[in-house]
């Protein structure tokens, strides 16, 4: 069956039993399978919002996007790209990071990229450290210095005393 360019369409079921369908486009002579942005984002555990983010800052491309309705399609191939995206950002890598990742020609550039964000990551965790030992030394100190509640007393400076004539209000 033809409609819209497509030469035909398929129908599996997930893990959960869900149909899941996935379209068979032949461009320019070759069978390209292309699924739903709903469809895309169950696969790959991304949001559609994020997937649509992605698609706006240039990070990941929908393989088609429908002229009338603004609807995104991914193909299946993009599967690996975004599995990698979506795991570099679990990682804390910053989307810019995760670009020149993606474009990175060579393994030992893309190897410096992930190294930069794995320095400044041991930065953050010695200051999370740092914070954490001075507020251990917050405590220890309160504890040590605070006085039982029972030995406390204290007077009222002289002119924070009440008056007669304030008493009388």
């Amino acid at each position: 069956m033809t409609y819209g360019g497509w030469s035909r369409s398929e129908a599996s079921s997930d893990r959960d039993g869900r149909a899941t369908y996935v379209r068979i486009r032949r461009q320019a002579g070759v069978m390209t399978s292309t699924v739903s942005v709903g469809q895309f984002a169950t696969m790959t555990h991304l949001s559609v919002k994020t997937l649509r983010h992605y698609h706006e800052v240039g990070l990941l491309e929908p393989a088609r996007v429908d002229a009338g309705s603004g609807y995104r399609y991914y193909s299946l191939d993009q599967l690996p790209a975004a599995q990698l995206i979506r795991r570099l950002r679990d990682l804390k890598i910053p989307i810019a990071d995760v670009r020149s990742v993606l474009l990175a020609r060579h393994p030992d550039e893309r190897n410096v990229l992930i190294s930069a964000h794995m320095d400044r990551l041991e930065a953050e965790l010695a200051e999370t450290h740092a914070a954490v030992n001075s507020l251990r030394v917050l405590l220890d100190t309160a504890r040590t210095r605070a006085p039982s509640p029972a030995a406390e007393s204290r007077r009222l400076p002289r002119s924070a005393s009440p008056t007669r004539s304030t008493q009388a209000m």
